[in-house]
């Protein structure tokens, strides 16, 4: 009965102050929805009384222009476009037991275009699509990512100018969707876990600080559409394997049109190595 509770109020500046008594224990679907002149989030953040999760649209479009405590460790789930399009200026998420940020459709911050710095929980385990979509001030995510991260969905980071190094390399980590760091500004990747590792299409596409990939382990398996996952840049000049030869290799798994400073580097002696390199174009030093 709570979903929808202030849709449309347009007039509404002001969360409600909740009583410890009260039986809302979430922000429910479309609770908050459309209220664009919803500013004032005191009551409600940080608090403990959120203690199960933010369902979709709670704050869709609503004009909140503040930093965003989530750090209730009862916080388990924040779903699809719970935030997008509001105007928070830093999320930190970091005391929160979030497992999955966004549902099946993402989006959760999605063009949340003042947003400038987010800190994610350390169980946090999937970044379903689009999360982070849009979010074009966006520079700094701590961690980048969390070790328990296992999926990077489709288009979570596109467009968003996050910086420094990415690294993912827990043993359980397994995927990177199409476009998951697409035009962002990071400058080197260390990517790869004990499991084989899914790269997407277009996944580091145009960006245009990357100076190199490692592939720390376990076999890499491209897009089988065979698109690129990075394209040139002047500035990158090594992609590491230190694992087995990838799958579904192409022609496209370089970055197209590389530079001519770029290498490639491969475990010498091995013989699946060696047997991959006589019948791929790729070369390796």
């Amino acid at each position: 009965c709570y979903s929808g509770m202030f849709y449309g109020c347009t007039s509404l500046a002001a969360a409600p102050d909740l009583p410890a008594t009260s039986p809302v224990k979430s922000c429910y679907s479309s609770m908050f929805y459309g209220c664009t002149s919803l500013t004032n989030m005191a009551p409600l953040f940080p608090s403990t009384l959120i203690n199960g999760g933010i369902g979709s649209d709670a704050f869709y479009n609503c004009a909140l222009s503040a930093d965003v405590e989530l750090n209730c460790p009862d916080l388990t789930y924040l779903t699809g476009r719970a935030f997008r399009n509001s105007k928070i200026t830093s999320v930190d998420m970091s005391g929160s037991g979030i497992l999955t940020l966004g549902s099946n459709n993402g989006d959760c911050f999605q063009s949340c275009t003042l947003l400038t710095n987010a800190v994610l929980p350390s169980c946090l385990r999937n970044i379903m699509g689009n999360t982070f979509n849009g979010c074009t001030a966006l520079k700094t995510v701590t961690p980048l990512l969390p070790g328990s991260v296992k999926t990077v969905g489709t288009s979570a980071f596109y467009n968003a100018p996050l910086e420094g190094e990415l690294v993912l390399t827990n043993g359980a980590f397994a995927r990177i969707e199409g476009s998951a760091f697409r035009s962002t500004a990071i400058s080197s990747a260390r990517l790869g876990g004990t499991n084989d590792l899914y790269v997407g299409q277009y996944c580091l596409y145009q960006s245009a600080n990357l100076t190199n990939v490692v592939f720390t382990s376990g076999a890499v398996t491209f897009d089988p559409n065979k698109t690129q996952w990075c394209n040139k840049s002047d500035k990158l000049t090594a992609i590491y394997f230190r694992g087995a030869p990838p799958k579904n290799f192409g022609g496209y798994e370089l970055p197209y049109n590389a530079s001519d400073k770029l290498r490639v580097y491969a475990p010498k002696g091995d013989a699946d190595w060696d047997a991959f390199l006589t019948t791929n174009t790729v070369k390796a030093v």
